[in-house]
């Protein structure tokens, strides 16, 4: 057995900073205050549910705004066993959902700054969406990159059609 010294761990953070939870409700939730030094960010969905059939879409911005461009990522999903899917999107993150708008999402976006000169984050997706009453559901899975123009300092969520009219998110960061 390995033993590491406690002087080995001094620079590992010890714990997430929580931003306030929020009620999913109307066409965007946006979350700000995400300080410089950061390099790992969580968006946290709880039963979010747009009311429409839809995709979820998250931007991320500066503090000059959301930047809606340079995306590469991917989001997909696996619908019980026979359907899958998936989309591609150069203007955010998604959350790749198919079926019914009484459906609702339950998972996280995990966000990592792997290069600091460029601002580069590298997102992967995981979690459900489903209507677990009448016992439809699927998985979510997706991720990407993207570099932005400065430090991040805010994201934004919006559903592809309507309005988010359940559920609550939030966002953590270190």
């Amino acid at each position: 057995m390995t033993t590491i010294p406690s002087s080995a761990l001094l620079g590992i953070s010890a714990g997430f900073t929580n931003l306030t939870e929020t009620n999913a409700s109307g066409t965007s939730v946006s979350f700000t205050g995400i300080p410089s030094g950061t390099k790992e960010v969580v968006v946290l969905f709880e039963s979010v549910s747009c009311g429409t059939d839809g995709d979820i879409y998250i931007q991320l911005g500066t503090s000059s705004g959301l930047e809606a461009s340079g995306y590469k990522a991917a989001g997909g999903y696996v619908l019980q066993v026979s359907t899958t899917g998936v989309t591609l999107s150069s203007s955010s993150f998604i959350l790749r959902t198919e079926g019914t708008p009484n459906w609702s999402v339950g998972g996280a976006l995990n966000l990592f700054l792997k290069d600091v000169a460029n601002n580069t984050w590298i997102g992967t997706v995981g979690g459900r969406h489903g209507n677990h009453a009448s016992n439809d559901r699927q998985a979510m899975v997706g991720g990407g990159e993207k570099s932005l123009s400065s430090v991040l300092t805010q994201l934004s969520i919006s559903p592809q059609n309507g309005s988010f009219d359940g559920g609550s998110m939030n966002v953590m960061y270190r």
